[in-house]
């Protein structure tokens, strides 16, 4: 896919995984280029840990240590020592009773890849992502919350993820959470320079002309209607927004496509697809689908993306499960 380029330094270095219980911890051995730094700028500099996640560390018990006794972030290091850091999150406010009530009387979505630092999971048609006005306890990362905390025998507050992304209620497919902090940051980052993407499929109404055979790249910046929430439009005062696609299957009243991003504006998909004449099948914004009874025929497909801390490529394709319309 597009985006993919060179990993960083840090991310191609293995980290030592040490699990107690919930708590997830990192381990490194400290060389003898390394001796004479102090841990925050050992973990800042050299390991890509942010500023605050380092305060975050050190205000934990056992936050930040060397050969498992606790320091301070001004310790020296020294050739041969083991720093050990904990990447576990502040506790959420969530009710754990709404989010198992709403969870065990609906959908439950599949999980797709699971490590340490990400999980990966499919959402169906219609559900929020996540916790919003008027959604609390029905969401994706709600269910997804209880269903860990329930298997590993924990609370579902004290299960953390983090969106990477994000879908429309509408939309179906992929969802990327980080399971801690740090991972959030570096798959952000991932994201921002283009090593992080995913593709999808959209089932367009009408048929394309035959020069849009090979990849064609729609670049129109995309901005709010005023005076409607929640609906965008193409306006040359908007965000830049980029999409590209490709022609990937042709029936008698509609078209398939696979398209990937550039940018993430909100709806850029359909708006894009509707400014070209071509709406989504049941868009009840942008089309001819209605509301409360149709979904835009649009799936999060395929994903890729490098595992945190160790670099390893992720390579995740449903498109056969996009295809069923599953």
């Amino acid at each position: 896919m597009r985006g993919e380029k060179k990993m960083k330094k840090e991310e191609t270095e293995d980290a030592a995984w040490r699990m107690e219980g919930a708590a997830h911890r990192l381990q490194f051995q400290i060389e003898a280029a390394d001796q004479g730094e102090t841990v925050w700028n050992y973990l800042t500099r050299k390991k890509g840990f942010t500023k605050m996640q380092v305060k975050r560390m050190k205000f934990q018990q056992g936050g930040i240590c060397i050969n498992q006794k606790q320091v301070r972030v001004t310790h020296v290091l020294a050739a041969g020592e083991r720093l050990e850091v904990s990447l576990v999150a502040p506790k959420q406010k969530k009710s754990k009773l709404q989010a198992e009530s709403e969870m065990n009387s609906g959908m439950m979505p599949d999980i797709l890849y699971e490590d340490r630092d990400v999980l990966a999971v499919w959402k169906p048609h219609g559900m929020i992502l996540h916790p919003s006005h008027g959604h609390h306890g029905d969401t994706l990362m709600d269910r997804m919350q209880v269903r860990l905390a329930q298997r590993d025998g924990l609370e579902a507050a004290d299960v953390p993820l983090y969106s990477i992304g994000r879908l429309d209620s509408d939309t179906s497919g992929i969802v990327v959470f980080a399971r801690n902090q740090v991972a959030a940051q570096r798959l952000w980052q991932q994201r921002m320079d283009g090593r992080f993407q995913k593709q999808y499929l959209a089932k367009c109404e009408g048929h394309f002309p035959k020069k849009t055979d090979e990849e064609q790249c729609i670049s129109q910046p995309v901005a709010p209607v005023p005076g409607e929430l929640n609906r965008m439009r193409v306006d040359p005062a908007g965000k830049h927004a980029v999409t590209y696609c490709r022609i990937w299957r042709e029936m008698e009243n509609e078209t398939w496509l696979l398209l990937h991003l550039e940018t993430g504006r909100t709806h850029q998909i359909r708006v894009h697809m509707a400014w070209m004449g071509y709406p989504l099948v049941g868009d009840s914004l942008y089309g001819n689908g209605k509301a409360g009874e149709t979904c835009a025929a649009l799936t999060a497909c395929s994903a890729v993306f490098f595992q945190p801390f160790t670099g390893k490529r992720i390579l995740l394709n449903y498109l056969d499960k996009a295809e069923r319309g599953e």
